[in-house]
């Protein structure tokens, strides 16, 4: 488990944030080809398209506390496809609480 310490010092890992971005293009792209996304969809998806670090450092810190009970190492090795799955899942839960 990683330390708070820790977290807090991944919070600047420019090569995890780098991974959320590309992470986020995906995302914007799987909601562009939605066959009827809602308006906060697009729009997301729009931001994410324009400014995708901007939309990684947002993500970035759910995904660390979301993630706190793995490693340092675990996080920072963590695979393309487990990165994606964590950027769904943190994109997805902001459309619910907004009721999207």
């Amino acid at each position: 488990m990683a330390t708070h310490a820790e977290i807090f010092g991944l919070l600047n890992d420019h090569v995890m944030k780098n991974k959320v971005a590309g992470a986020a293009l995906v995302k914007a792209n799987t909601i562009s080809d939605l066959a009827t996304p809602t308006t906060l969809q697009l729009d997301w998806a729009q931001s994410a398209y324009r400014r995708p670090i901007a939309v990684a450092e947002e993500l970035w810190p759910a995904m660390l506390g979301s993630n706190a009970e793995a490693t340092v190492a675990q996080i920072t090795g963590a695979s393309d496809a487990l990165i994606q799955t964590a950027v769904n899942d943190a994109v997805d839960n902001i459309f619910t609480k907004a009721g999207a």
